[in-house]
């Protein structure tokens, strides 16, 4: 899924729920000089800890879509594969937050309103994934 990001090898990338380890690796060797942040619940970011401390440009973060623990606009692309979100409202708010103006969403079985009422704008899908951009 993720051969449809666009990338640069800077870019800060937060993944909204805890992925495979594999897709972190394969994420953190597209990115030279950028960084992975993985959210998710302490035990299920445990393994990902583990699987992936050989990386120097990712960590994992205990917490939620709808508490994102980051300051506002540091990341320049968020990624959520499975949009489990138990408030849609919330998490869509946090992911506008936190995003860079100019930085893009990329998000899978998320519906497009909260996204768009927290003020970012839908673009044409990529693949399986919806992409939204927040305004400069």
């Amino acid at each position: 899924m993720i051969e449809h990001l666009e990338l640069t090898p800077a870019e800060r990338v937060l993944l909204v729920s805890e992925p495979d380890a594999a897709l972190v690796v394969e994420l953190a060797g597209r990115l030279e000089r950028g960084v992975v942040v993985g959210l998710g619940a302490p035990e299920e970011i445990a393994p990902l800890r583990r699987a992936t401390r050989h990386l120097v440009n990712v960590m994992f973060q205990p917490g939620a879509p709808e508490e994102i623990p980051w300051r506002d606009g540091f990341f320049s692309v968020v990624v959520d594969l499975r949009g489990d979100w138990t408030d849609p409202a919330a998490a869509a708010r946090e992911v506008a937050r936190v995003l860079a103006p100019g930085g893009r969403a990329y998000l899978a079985h998320v519906g497009p309103g909260p996204l768009i009422e927290a003020g970012l704008v839908a673009l044409p899908a990529e693949g399986d994934l919806l992409v939204f951009e927040k305004p400069w």
